[in-house]
């Protein structure tokens, strides 16, 4: 097995998870992976320390993929989402269903700080388990994309998903 050496980016973001306890697996210099269990599901993450493009990205991965039919369903439920969302978005991959969380952040000033990863983090790990029940609702349980959102937002607003 190769030795990784991570990029002194990639370590600020180590030290911080090892602060909270959390395992991870460094994949190369510059990306580590780890599971995470929330209360709606057990998720897969992504985290990305890029140095010489001065961010850091971390995605968040439904545990299952979208099947074919539900897939335009699902899109839709996604720009509902995403629409009025100021931090973070949701991606899926048509061609195999997979849906992500993705959170970011600049680093060209000076490498993030506890504060700084922890809103990174935590943002994504809570936006996607909010939203796991709609995903779900609309996959298996015969939910429209706006009665899923609905139930995760609240009622519509003036202008708004009516």
């Amino acid at each position: 097995m190769q030795d990784i050496t991570p990029s002194a980016l990639l370590e600020v973001v180590m030290e911080y998870l090892d602060k909270l306890g959390w395992n991870y697996v460094v994949s190369d210099e510059k990306t580590m992976r780890f599971p995470i269990s929330c209360e709606n599901g057990k998720y897969y993450c992504t985290l990305i320390a890029d140095e010489s493009r001065n961010f850091v990205c971390l995605y968040s991965v439904l545990p299952n993929y979208i099947p074919f039919d539900k897939r335009h369903a699902i899109s839709e439920f996604i720009t509902r989402a995403n629409y009025g969302m100021n931090i973070g978005n949701f991606e899926m991959d048509f061609s195999d269903g997979e849906v992500r969380f993705k959170t970011s952040m600049t680093t060209y000033d000076h490498p993030p700080g506890d504060g700084d990863l922890s809103c990174l983090i935590h943002t994504n790990i809570g936006t996607l388990d909010n939203y796991m029940k709609g995903f779900m609702g609309v996959v298996y349980g015969g939910k429209s994309p706006t009665e899923a959102i609905h139930e995760i937002e609240g009622p519509p607003r003036a202008g708004r998903d009516q």
